[in-house]
């Protein structure tokens, strides 16, 4: 059997405390922001994505990696009235994508690490070659620029998403803006397109079916928003 995960991602206050009795204590955190990422993770199943985040996620991500992110829909959960714009990053699941995005990841550690402590990797070998080999890592770490390292970041970040195309995105982004704006038929059309372009999409798959449902036609009062009623 396979296991999925699915994460809620949300910001904003919460009070921590300790809830129980004599007999049992846990530590808890109480605030409506901690409700919201909750809905958020149940609503990560709906989606078919392993991330889901707000708004308020998405304002605090550098441009390098909003970029990489896909606006699925704007909604209300239970419990909040406030309108909710959610992404996601669509995450690969091949396991060769994984690979290369672990040893992306591990090589961008390692030379943060030596980057700051202006060690090399191979540090604790102390033959003639692994010395020379350190003392030319070193030179070249510590000129390393900042945006060289931040680019290394992002190659791991890359081989992670390899799960869809520029033509996909696209498609979606523009499929997206129809159904906020009302144009179902629209939506809906250029939506099968993106099943052509990833087949069992999540987020294509639930908004399409969404509007099917509702024979393609955007309700009188509809402003962009629907309702998310499971918690």
């Amino acid at each position: 059997y396979k296991v999925k995960m699915g994460y809620g991602l949300h910001t904003g206050w919460a009070i921590e405390g300790a809830i129980g009795s004599d007999l049992k204590i846990d530590a808890s955190y109480l605030s409506p922001n901690v409700n919201l990422a909750s809905r958020l993770e149940a609503a990560s199943a709906q989606y078919g994505v392993s991330v889901l985040f707000s708004q308020e996620i998405y304002d605090m991500l550098s441009p390098r990696r909003a970029v990489m992110c896909r606006r699925l829909d704007v909604v209300t959960v239970k419990g909040s009235a406030k309108p909710m714009t959610l992404y996601t990053f669509d995450v690969s699941t091949d396991p060769a994508n994984l690979t290369a995005a672990k040893a992306l990841t591990e090589r961008w550690i390692d030379s943060q690490k030596h980057w700051k402590s202006g060690n090399a990797p191979g540090a604790d070998d102390s033959s003639a070659a692994a010395v020379d080999k350190k003392s030319k890592a070193i030179d070249e770490t510590k000129n390393l620029k900042y945006l060289d390292r931040v680019d290394a970041s992002v190659a791991a970040v890359f081989a992670l998403k390899k799960t869809t195309t520029p033509e996909f995105e696209a498609a979606y982004a523009e499929a997206i803006e129809a159904y906020l704006l009302g144009n179902w038929k629209t939506a809906a059309r250029i939506f099968t397109k993106c099943l052509l372009l990833k087949e069992g999409d999540g987020p294509t798959t639930t908004l399409l079916t969404y509007i099917e449902r509702r024979d393609l036609k955007a309700p009188s009062s509809w402003v962009g928003v629907r309702e998310l009623t499971s918690k």
